[in-house]
């Protein structure tokens, strides 16, 4: 039996042990439309596209990277389209990064400085295994910005997180001289502080979490000995009722 989860339902977290190269690539041309991590534990994240609002504020933190990175001259910016396959196997996309030329030609290559942005949809505790996965992959310096609080969490190596709160956050490290005005962006949150930008409701963590045994395709995830495999499809939009149906064990498989 094939479940299918409208993006209402989305983010997903399937645990796909070793997936290959060619795999990870597969799924991606597949569900291109949607934002897919995987971690060096063999978790896939499927995401779907960001809220207006979040996506607004995201393009202001690129806007301000990138004029820095032009005036200067020393690296290459990406945002959240760009994926970096890291030394540990891991493959992730920050919301914005900056690199040094000289190590954006590496293979494997981890950006020397990360930003991730909160969503409506985020779990902190995500979030910061995310930016642990950065530092321990050469992360020199990460910011973790959180619009409902209004405050930055700044990782760096072998070093406690530290909380900011403000409207200017100035660079250090690789990107010293770089600051970040943070004004407009929470002036979006402001303005919009009644809105969650999400279509339907949270599906707590225990029904977004699914188990996957060795999967024998991806995409076009099937049902294998009695394990519950997502798919990932806008065909269908499916209840409340009928998603946690579709999650409960069932006596055997179907097709």
């Amino acid at each position: 039996m094939v479940m299918m989860v409208a993006d209402t339902y989305l983010p997903v977290t399937l645990s796909i042990p070793d997936m290959t190269d060619e795999k990870f690539q597969a799924l991606c041309e597949e569900y291109e439309d949607y934002r897919v991590e995987y971690t060096a534990e063999g978790e896939l994240l499927i995401m779907p596209p960001t809220d207006p609002e979040t996506g607004a504020r995201n393009a202001m933190l690129i806007c301000q990277l990138t004029n820095w990175s032009i005036a200067n001259g020393l690296g290459v910016v990406t945002d959240s389209s760009g994926g970096f396959v890291l030394p540990n196997g891991a493959r992730l996309a920050p919301d914005a990064s900056w690199t040094s030329r000289n190590r954006f030609r590496q293979r494997p290559l981890c950006p020397q400085f990360v930003i991730e942005l909160l969503s409506p949809t985020d779990r902190l505790k995500k979030a910061d295994a995310k930016m642990q996965e950065w530092l321990a992959n050469g992360v020199e310096l990460g910011w973790l910005i959180d619009p409902r609080s209004q405050s930055v969490t700044i990782y760096r190596p072998h070093q406690d997180p530290e909380v900011r709160t403000g409207v200017a956050l100035h660079g250090e490290g690789p990107i010293a001289g770089f600051t970040l005005n943070l004004a407009p962006v929470w002036a979006v949150y402001k303005r919009n502080r009644n809105l969650t930008g999400v279509a339907g409701p949270r599906i707590p963590d225990r029904l977004t979490t699914l188990p996957l045994n060795r999967p024998s395709l991806v995409p076009g995830f099937r049902q294998q000995s009695g394990n519950r495999i997502a798919r990932v499809s806008n065909l269908r939009r499916l209840s409340g009722r009928e998603l946690v149906q579709s999650l409960a064990p069932q006596s055997g498989c179907g097709s």
